[in-house]
């Protein structure tokens, strides 16, 4: 299902949750995109999976939802995934690279 598809079908929903928009997927969410969109929705709304959802926060949810697929599937990699340099690589003449 498409982000516009998702968001027309949670559109008519009266009371939209985390479990709702986790129904309007065709595709689910696989149990870590749950969890980091849960989390997302605690840290941001303080929102648990049973908390009725704004219009803009299903929105935003979607965004994270397609956003965070579409880069896994471009390859690029998250955020939290990079890992930082502990030692930056130094040149033979003294400076780092």
């Amino acid at each position: 299902m498409t982000w516009l598809q998702a968001r027309q079908t949670l559109s008519t929903q009266a009371t939209p949750t985390l479990h709702t928009l986790q129904a309007a997927l065709k595709q689910p969410l696989e149990p870590r995109e749950f969890e980091a969109l849960r989390d997302y929705a605690q840290q941001t709304w303080q929102a648990t999976p049973q908390t009725v959802l704004t219009t803009a926060q299903v929105q935003d949810l979607l965004n994270q939802v397609f956003t965070r697929r579409a880069e896994r599937e471009s390859g690029v990699p998250e955020v939290r995934n990079i890992q930082p340099i502990f030692q930056p690589a130094v040149c033979p003449g003294g400076g780092h690279v």
